[in-house]
């Protein structure tokens, strides 16, 4: 697998590709949600610049629905 280059700051769901992340944020959060890069996240989420995800990913939730 590769290694994530992006994450959605809004539910933390985490992308390879800046093209998957742009067509998440355009289908699940109405273009609303920054999109940033993995490194920038981690360091904002330890230095508490960034806040926790406020929303499960939709990949997680389609999970939690199987069961």
């Amino acid at each position: 697998m590769s290694k994530p280059l992006f994450v959605c700051m809004k539910c933390g769901q985490d992308f390879t590709r800046e093209y998957g992340a742009r067509r998440h944020n355009r289908i699940h959060h109405l273009g609303r949600s920054p999109v940033v890069g993995y490194t920038e996240y981690i360091i904002g989420r330890s230095r508490g610049t960034i806040p926790p995800p406020t929303e499960i990913p939709p990949r997680l939730l389609a999970v939690r629905k199987r069961k």
